[in-house]
């Protein structure tokens, strides 16, 4: 599961290696609390729905099958398609040379 949140790099670093300030431990629970500290895990829309307007990767029920797609979401309309039941944060696109 690859890791990614809105923190400095020195502060996720520190987090495996010592102690954090409380000022480091705030910046990771809102992290946490916003969905941004791990973005490759499918999450049930019955658990949450995304809390920003972005294109997703969905997985919804079209005809008794699971359809895995691309969807824009919005906070007003939620996503395009019906039936959705899970969702996650689109992956980085393929990079020249290989993943990191």
């Amino acid at each position: 599961m690859k890791l990614i949140i809105d923190a400095p790099d020195e502060i996720v670093k520190k987090g495996f290696e010592g102690p954090l300030t409380d000022e480091e431990k705030q910046i990771l629970i809102r992290a946490i609390g916003n969905g941004t500290l791990y973005k490759d895990e499918w999450i049930p829309v019955s658990e949450r729905l995304p809390k920003e307007d972005n294109d997703y990767l969905v997985t919804y029920v079209s005809s008794g099958e699971r359809v895995v797609s691309k969807s824009w979401f919005n906070t007003r309309n939620g996503f395009i398609y019906d039936n959705v039941i899970a969702w996650k944060y689109k992956p980085e696109p393929y990079k020249e040379g290989g993943a990191e």
